[in-house]
Protein backbone atom coordinates (compact mmCIF):
# COMPACT_ATOMS: atom_id res chain seq x y z
CA UNK A 1 0.00 0.00 0.00
CA UNK A 2 1.29 3.55 -0.50
CA UNK A 3 1.92 6.02 1.51
CA UNK A 4 -0.95 8.14 0.06
CA UNK A 5 -3.04 5.51 0.44
CA UNK A 6 -2.16 5.16 3.98
CA UNK A 7 -3.04 8.75 4.94
CA UNK A 8 -6.71 8.47 3.18
CA UNK A 9 -7.64 5.38 5.20
CA UNK A 10 -6.61 6.83 8.33
CA UNK A 11 -7.91 10.27 7.59
CA UNK A 12 -11.36 8.83 6.92
CA UNK A 13 -10.77 6.74 9.75
CA UNK A 14 -10.17 9.71 12.10
CA UNK A 15 -13.09 11.59 9.77
CA UNK A 16 -15.73 8.07 11.06
CA UNK A 17 -14.62 8.20 14.75
CA UNK A 18 -15.35 11.91 14.75
CA UNK A 19 -19.01 12.22 13.30
CA UNK A 20 -19.52 8.60 15.18
CA UNK A 21 -18.54 10.84 18.55
CA UNK A 22 -20.59 13.57 17.34
CA UNK A 23 -23.79 11.80 16.63
CA UNK A 24 -23.46 9.69 20.07
CA UNK A 25 -23.31 12.88 22.00
CA UNK A 26 -26.18 14.50 20.42
CA UNK A 27 -28.34 11.41 20.29
CA UNK A 28 -27.62 9.34 23.30
CA UNK A 29 -25.29 11.86 25.48
CA UNK A 30 -22.37 9.21 25.28
CA UNK A 31 -18.50 10.33 24.52
CA UNK A 32 -15.24 8.88 24.66
CA UNK A 33 -14.00 9.33 28.28
CA UNK A 34 -12.71 12.01 29.94
CA UNK A 35 -12.88 16.14 28.83
CA UNK A 36 -10.29 15.84 26.28
CA UNK A 37 -11.00 13.23 24.20
CA UNK A 38 -13.12 14.36 22.31
CA UNK A 39 -10.87 17.72 21.83
CA UNK A 40 -7.90 15.74 20.81
CA UNK A 41 -9.78 13.29 18.28
CA UNK A 42 -10.67 16.97 16.64
CA UNK A 43 -7.53 18.33 16.50
CA UNK A 44 -6.21 15.07 15.57
CA UNK A 45 -8.66 15.55 12.30
CA UNK A 46 -8.06 18.91 11.74
CA UNK A 47 -4.36 18.36 11.28
CA UNK A 48 -4.59 15.40 9.14
CA UNK A 49 -7.20 17.51 7.09
CA UNK A 50 -4.46 20.28 6.75
CA UNK A 51 -1.85 17.44 6.18
CA UNK A 52 -4.05 16.06 3.51
CA UNK A 53 -4.80 18.57 1.57
CA UNK A 54 -1.19 19.66 0.97
CA UNK A 55 -0.45 16.30 -0.07
CA UNK A 56 -3.73 15.64 -2.28
CA UNK A 57 -3.54 19.38 -3.78
CA UNK A 58 -3.01 18.55 -7.11
CA UNK A 59 -6.41 16.26 -7.42
CA UNK A 60 -9.29 18.35 -8.40
CA UNK A 61 -12.02 16.55 -5.52
CA UNK A 62 -9.54 17.89 -2.81
CA UNK A 63 -10.14 21.56 -4.28
CA UNK A 64 -13.62 20.64 -4.26
CA UNK A 65 -13.36 19.39 -0.72
CA UNK A 66 -11.74 22.48 0.41
CA UNK A 67 -14.13 25.01 -0.50
CA UNK A 68 -16.52 22.91 1.01
CA UNK A 69 -15.13 23.55 4.71
CA UNK A 70 -14.19 27.20 3.77
CA UNK A 71 -18.06 27.41 3.03
CA UNK A 72 -18.94 25.76 5.84
CA UNK A 73 -16.67 27.72 8.03
CA UNK A 74 -18.42 31.28 6.37
CA UNK A 75 -21.54 29.95 6.92
CA UNK A 76 -21.18 29.52 10.48
CA UNK A 77 -19.99 33.04 10.77
CA UNK A 78 -22.78 34.71 9.30
CA UNK A 79 -25.48 34.20 12.20
CA UNK A 80 -24.07 36.48 14.72
CA UNK A 81 -20.86 34.15 14.68
CA UNK A 82 -22.63 31.95 17.79
CA UNK A 83 -21.88 28.53 16.02
CA UNK A 84 -18.45 29.61 15.28
CA UNK A 85 -17.69 30.73 18.61
CA UNK A 86 -19.26 27.16 20.04
CA UNK A 87 -16.80 25.63 18.28
CA UNK A 88 -14.27 27.24 19.07
CA UNK A 89 -15.08 27.30 22.58
CA UNK A 90 -15.34 23.47 22.24
CA UNK A 91 -12.39 22.70 20.61
CA UNK A 92 -9.91 24.87 23.02
CA UNK A 93 -11.73 23.93 26.18
CA UNK A 94 -12.46 27.58 27.05
CA UNK A 95 -15.68 26.72 27.08
CA UNK A 96 -15.28 24.81 30.36
CA UNK A 97 -15.44 26.52 33.34
CA UNK A 98 -15.43 24.24 36.23
CA UNK A 99 -14.55 20.71 36.81
CA UNK A 100 -14.17 18.49 39.66
CA UNK A 101 -14.27 14.40 39.97
CA UNK A 102 -17.07 14.36 43.23
CA UNK A 103 -17.14 10.22 42.88
CA UNK A 104 -15.10 7.95 40.60
CA UNK A 105 -18.22 7.05 39.00
CA UNK A 106 -19.23 10.99 38.68
CA UNK A 107 -17.97 14.02 37.61
CA UNK A 108 -19.88 17.34 37.26
CA UNK A 109 -18.54 20.11 35.27
CA UNK A 110 -19.98 23.67 34.54
CA UNK A 111 -19.88 24.53 30.64
CA UNK A 112 -20.59 27.05 28.56
CA UNK A 113 -20.50 26.98 24.92
CA UNK A 114 -22.51 29.58 23.52
CA UNK A 115 -22.00 33.50 24.13
CA UNK A 116 -25.51 33.90 24.32
CA UNK A 117 -26.52 31.86 27.24
CA UNK A 118 -26.16 31.25 30.93
CA UNK A 119 -23.60 27.81 32.13
CA UNK A 120 -24.64 24.26 32.16
CA UNK A 121 -24.55 22.29 34.80
CA UNK A 122 -23.74 18.22 33.50
CA UNK A 123 -23.47 15.35 35.98
CA UNK A 124 -21.53 12.85 33.63
CA UNK A 125 -21.08 9.25 34.47
CA UNK A 126 -18.07 7.37 33.72
CA UNK A 127 -18.42 3.96 32.38
CA UNK A 128 -14.99 3.06 31.10
CA UNK A 129 -13.87 3.95 27.77
CA UNK A 130 -17.45 5.93 27.37
CA UNK A 131 -18.95 8.63 29.42
CA UNK A 132 -22.76 9.44 29.79
CA UNK A 133 -23.99 12.33 30.52
CA UNK A 134 -27.11 11.82 33.08
CA UNK A 135 -27.91 15.36 33.80
CA UNK A 136 -27.69 18.74 32.67
CA UNK A 137 -29.51 21.88 33.64
CA UNK A 138 -29.22 25.67 33.17
CA UNK A 139 -30.15 26.46 36.92
CA UNK A 140 -29.03 28.66 39.05
CA UNK A 141 -27.11 27.61 42.26
CA UNK A 142 -28.60 29.36 45.47
CA UNK A 143 -26.67 29.53 48.31
CA UNK A 144 -27.97 28.26 51.76
CA UNK A 145 -28.80 32.32 53.02
CA UNK A 146 -30.77 32.88 49.32
CA UNK A 147 -27.93 34.54 47.34
CA UNK A 148 -26.60 33.13 44.20
CA UNK A 149 -23.17 31.09 43.47
CA UNK A 150 -21.57 32.45 40.61
CA UNK A 151 -19.58 29.93 38.65
CA UNK A 152 -16.24 31.82 38.88
CA UNK A 153 -17.07 31.40 42.88
CA UNK A 154 -17.15 28.21 42.67
CA UNK A 155 -13.80 25.98 44.85
CA UNK A 156 -15.53 22.91 44.62
CA UNK A 157 -18.01 20.58 44.95
CA UNK A 158 -19.57 17.10 46.59
CA UNK A 159 -21.85 14.55 46.13
CA UNK A 160 -24.53 14.63 48.95
CA UNK A 161 -26.63 11.55 47.88
CA UNK A 162 -28.26 9.77 45.07
CA UNK A 163 -31.69 8.14 43.85
CA UNK A 164 -32.82 6.84 41.07
CA UNK A 165 -33.96 9.62 39.53
CA UNK A 166 -32.44 12.56 41.32
CA UNK A 167 -29.01 13.30 42.17
CA UNK A 168 -28.05 16.15 45.17
CA UNK A 169 -24.50 17.75 45.23
CA UNK A 170 -23.48 20.45 47.35
CA UNK A 171 -21.62 23.24 45.69
CA UNK A 172 -18.88 24.97 47.47
CA UNK A 173 -17.71 28.85 46.74
CA UNK A 174 -15.16 31.32 48.67
CA UNK A 175 -17.89 32.05 51.49
CA UNK A 176 -21.12 30.62 50.18
CA UNK A 177 -22.33 26.91 49.80
CA UNK A 178 -25.01 25.88 48.18
CA UNK A 179 -26.77 22.45 47.53
CA UNK A 180 -28.95 21.43 44.11
CA UNK A 181 -31.28 18.98 43.55
CA UNK A 182 -30.52 17.73 39.78
CA UNK A 183 -33.35 14.95 38.03
CA UNK A 184 -31.20 12.59 35.82
CA UNK A 185 -31.67 12.06 32.42
CA UNK A 186 -34.16 8.70 31.78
Amino acid sequence: MTRKKTHLILYLITSVLLLANLIADGKCQTSMAGYWGDRALFWLWLFLTIFNLIVFWKNRITKIYLGLLFTGLILSILPMMIPFFAMILSATGKGLLFKTQITPQYRVQIINYSIMSRPHIEIIENKGLLEHRIARTNAEILSTNNNYLEVNELTGARLITETDNTIIIEFLGDKLRGQMVILKAQ
